[in-house]
């Protein structure tokens, strides 16, 4: 699935604070499958990849956690040199600019999992751009739908 919705909690920059958020979504059942913490004095924001977007909206509601919903590019690399070079270049070569990424593997993995926020960088529609990227563990192509913001 290329395309997933990242939430992005706005916190305070102390300590527990991740762990906070953590809980509130353990609570609610809900598994996060990648966050990325960054903090800029004293404020931080925590950006969440979910199993169920719906739940964990809810549980961050009803926790008073105050967060943003994103479409974010989910795509799996292969775990070789130059695999995410290949990708940011393709999106590149389409005028789009990615303001945030973060990739993780599990030792020994044979793929990568990257999430990438981005805007293009002309407007070339409306509201959406629709966009043809390589799954470069397969070779195969895919088209999916983007909006700025």
């Amino acid at each position: 699935m290329p395309k997933v919705n990242e939430l992005t909690v706005r916190c305070e920059n102390r300590p527990g604070t991740l762990a906070h958020i953590a809980t509130v979504m353990g609570d609610a059942n809900v598994n996060i499958r990648g966050f990325l913490l960054t903090t800029s004095g004293a404020k931080g924001w925590v950006k969440l990849v979910v199993d169920d977007v719906e739940k964990a909206k809810e549980a961050l509601y009803e926790g008073g956690l105050s967060y943003a919903e994103h479409f974010v590019l989910h795509a799996r690399v292969a775990n070789v040199p130059g695999a995410l070079g290949r990708l940011a270049g393709k999106l590149a070569a389409k005028d789009i600019n990615i303001i945030s990424g973060y990739q993780t593997i599990e030792k020994d993995s044979k793929k990568a999992s990257v999430c990438l926020k981005f805007l293009t960088w002309r407007k070339r529609s409306a509201r959406t751009e629709a966009l043809l990227l390589t799954d470069w563990t397969t070779d195969r192509t895919f088209g999916f739908a983007s909006s700025p913001g």
